[in-house]
């Protein structure tokens, strides 16, 4: 009788420590299941997500960039390797005569986008002009004699940076017509080829917003933060 109560005891224990140690399994799934990534007001809840990816989406063309960078619009994971190399790249840029630059920090948590960071489209315009060899080859092309072209010649390789008084020099000296083509076209001819890929793949209504120290710093925090913010829900 005593063994037959002791057994009992035991089952009875045994049961009320099943009972704790499930108590215990359906306490850590209920936080797992409640665990949320919030930012302003949005909640994804992180246990329902596959894959989270912190990505940079960004486009900065400036006078060293290469030819196939230009304009060309990336889109890439962000790493630490990404961040250092981005914090480089926008120094050059800084330094440059012309750029235009833009990015879009966020998460990505499987196909939902949290937006951490859009930088307003930073422009610096193109603002060095001299009369050289392709411009008198190509208005010589379109018929200019060489009373006009001596004209033009005889500024060759001075720098402006004034492009209607470059203009109207190019004009005067040439004896040619100021018309929408040449108000056009004029500027950039009086390019390198660089400056004037650049300027012709603009669509004309940019505004010069400068990039400052603070500003590439401000883009360089948003990646660094979405980063770390990736790291901390893994």
């Amino acid at each position: 009788m005593k063994l037959f109560d002791g057994l009992i005891k035991s089952i009875v224990i045994l049961i009320f420590v099943l009972f704790l140690f499930a108590l215990y399994e359906i306490q850590e799934i209920r936080t797992l299941l409640t665990r949320f990534y919030e930012y302003e007001g949005k909640k994804i809840n992180l246990i329902q997500v596959k894959e989270i990816e912190p990505r940079v989406d960004y486009m900065i063309a400036y006078d060293k960039s290469s030819d196939l960078d230009t304009f060309y619009r990336h889109s890439q994971q962000i790493t630490e390797k990404e961040i250092a190399s981005l914090n480089e790249i926008l120094q050059k840029a800084q330094k440059s005569d012309f750029y235009e630059i833009e990015f879009l920090v966020y998460l990505l948590f499987d196909d939902q986008k949290i937006v951490l960071y859009h930088s307003p489209l930073f422009f610096k315009a193109v603002k060095h002009y001299s009369v050289n060899d392709n411009m008198l080859q190509t208005l010589k092309n379109y018929g200019i004699d060489e009373y006009q072209h001596k004209g033009i010649a005889s500024i060759k390789g001075q720098v402006y940076q004034d492009k209607e008084r470059f203009i109207d020099d190019v004009v005067h000296l040439g004896k040619l017509k100021k018309s929408e083509w040449s108000k056009k076209n004029i500027p950039l001819l009086g390019m390198d080829q660089r400056a004037a890929a650049f300027t012709k793949q603009l669509d004309g209504n940019e505004h010069e917003k400068l990039l400052q120290d603070e500003d590439r710093e401000k883009i360089i925090q948003a990646l660094q933060r979405a980063y770390q913010t990736y790291m901390s829900i893994q």
